[in-house]
């Protein structure tokens, strides 16, 4: 009798980085500057930033607000194959266990520094492929966050040369045609990209944690 082979996951397993803890409430607005991009801390504050990112996470005076949080652990892994955000979040156990915060996303940032790393913690963010982070909005709407290195391929100094660009999409359960460009067709995250959870990626990992 012939054996009936498993179909691999979604989500290919890269590791886990810790998200630093913060002392304060975060204040979106504070922290991606309008025009500038990342807040004067931020070592990227260049980064680009898109209309639909200022529209839902920076809207008012403050934008986006997260209540203080303890460290945390982010689970991260890279797609294998194209895929729409449903096939994602399912892989990811749900959206409640694939939601991840706006503080994190800077935060990974901070730690990134492309090839030209500095300080103790190694940037995690893919410079070669998108990053994807599921956070609720201004107006608590989840949404995909995508933070992509925006480097010329053709200098052979690219990944040196560039910087990070911050956009956002509604999510998005099947291929997309866009108006604005009539042969483009969105087929889904390709294969490679990273996707970023403050759970565990597979089900046996997340059956353990809330066991506890």
């Amino acid at each position: 009798m012939q054996s009936i082979r498993k179909s691999a996951p979604l989500i290919e397993i890269l590791g886990i980085v810790q998200v630093t803890a913060t002392s304060d409430e975060f204040i979106a607005r504070e922290k991606f500057v309008v025009g500038l991009g990342c807040g004067h801390d931020c070592s990227l504050n260049n980064c680009n930033l898109s209309d639909d990112f200022t529209h839902w996470f920076l809207p008012y005076s403050t934008g986006k607000v997260e209540i203080v949080i303890g460290g945390h652990t982010l689970h991260y892994g890279k797609l294998r194959k194209i895929s729409v955000d449903n096939s994602v979040l399912r892989a990811l156990g749900g959206e409640t266990n694939a939601e991840t915060s706006l503080s994190a996303v800077y935060d990974l940032l901070l730690k990134q520094r492309g090839e030209n790393r500095t300080g103790s913690e190694k940037g995690v963010l893919s410079i070669e492929a998108s990053n994807i982070f599921y956070v609720r909005d201004y107006h608590k709407v989840l949404r995909v966050v995508n933070v992509h290195w925006m480097g010329n391929r053709h200098s052979d100094n690219w990944r040196h040369n560039g910087r990070w660009g911050i956009c956002t999409f509604p999510l998005r359960h099947q291929p997309v045609r866009y108006q604005r460009y009539s042969r483009y067709w969105w087929k889904g995250w390709n294969d490679g990209c990273q996707v970023f959870s403050f759970n565990p990626l597979t089900p046996e990992a997340r059956r353990a944690t809330l066991a506890k």
